[in-house]
């Protein structure tokens, strides 16, 4: 077994094969179960609803309501309510309505085909850094990450604890490193980030290791220095080697809603962002402000947390998305 070679105690061993037993999982039903607040804020209203007689103004304006409860936009509530309008004659009962959102929403809405957007390997050593504000869970998501492709690939990671700022992100980045036998890069607090992931980096050049997973200090999207620091760190990584294969990751909390989208807006406007990563899908009824992060963004979701648990990271895809948010 691959766990003998990384010198892991029973706890460990543990986590991995709870791991395993959530892949074989249906992946669908993790999306499902964790967007029902969502998913019964949009449609808890139809249970007492007659459709015989259900399509009038009423109707409609409650359907409304629900859908940007749950932070589906405006524009994109209104155009849901004139597509039901127009096959009002197609739909008999509950799940007529929700196939015809759901038809609109992955055929009309996106235009697009559905992709699973997994992380690309190209060059060792393949440098993530991971950028948000602060409170999305960055710390953990990397944990998890460094957890997925660990067990999942196989692949040798190191992590560099470049948030010098707080004691406190240090400390929890190597208690996950020591769960799971990963190297974790530090400095002493308020050294130069810069200087932790150059040491990073040359760890990994050193160690042929396959992914540096870079965490950086939280960012206050109307702090204007904060984020020049941030575009002078990502000139700094590309310096050392600009033939690196390199990833930005934003981390998002889906809680904020529409908040998200002005965050998206601002780092994207500073650093080029290569993908995103939602958190605490679990815990959300915000779930519709993803239909217009897809439909406004061309930056690819990749990876969405439901747990606290390090297993608890999936690859994102956008029909089990929809299909959990509509079922």
């Amino acid at each position: 077994m691959f766990y003998k070679y990384l010198n892991i105690n029973f706890y460990q061993i543990n986590f991995m094969n709870n791991l395993k037993k959530k892949f074989k999982f249906n992946i669908f039903n993790i999306f499902k179960n964790s967007l029902k607040k969502t998913r019964k804020k949009i449609f808890s209203f139809l249970s007492n609803i007659s459709f015989l007689n259900k399509f009038n103004d009423n109707f409609y304006k409650e359907l409304k309501k629900k859908l940007i409860l749950s932070e589906i936009s405006h524009d994109i509530a209104d155009k849901i309510i004139n597509y039901v309008k127009l096959n009002k004659c197609k739909i008999k009962n509950n799940d007529d309505l929700k196939n015809i959102i759901r038809e609109y929403i992955l055929k009309i809405l996106f235009k697009k085909e559905v992709f699973n957007h997994d992380i690309k390997f190209f060059k060792k050593p393949h440098v993530i850094l991971f950028v948000g504000i602060n409170g999305v869970g960055k710390t953990t998501t990397i944990a998890k990450l460094a957890y997925f492709l660990l067990n999942l690939y196989k692949k040798k990671i190191i992590i560099s604890a470049s948030d010098t700022f707080k004691f406190s992100a240090i400390q929890q980045i190597k208690d996950f490193g020591n769960t799971m036998n990963i190297p974790v890069i530090s400095g002493n607090l308020r050294d130069n980030p810069s200087k932790v992931i150059l040491n990073s980096i040359n760890y990994g050049i050193i160690h042929n290791v396959d992914y540096i997973l870079i965490d950086t200090s939280g960012r206050l999207c109307n702090k204007d220095h904060l984020m020049i620091k941030l575009k002078q760190i990502i000139k700094d990584i590309k310096r050392i080697n600009a033939t690196f294969s390199h990833d930005i990751f934003l981390v998002l909390d889906i809680n904020n809603g529409q908040n998200i989208l002005n965050q998206i807006n601002i780092f994207n406007s500073y650093i080029k962002l290569s993908g995103l990563i939602l958190t605490k899908i679990d815990g959300t009824s915000k779930g519709g402000v993803v239909l217009k992060l897809i439909k406004n963004y061309d930056i690819p979701i990749k990876y969405a947390t439901f747990g606290e648990n390090l297993s608890d990271l999936q690859i994102f895809n956008i029909k089990y998305f929809v299909n959990s948010l509509i079922s």
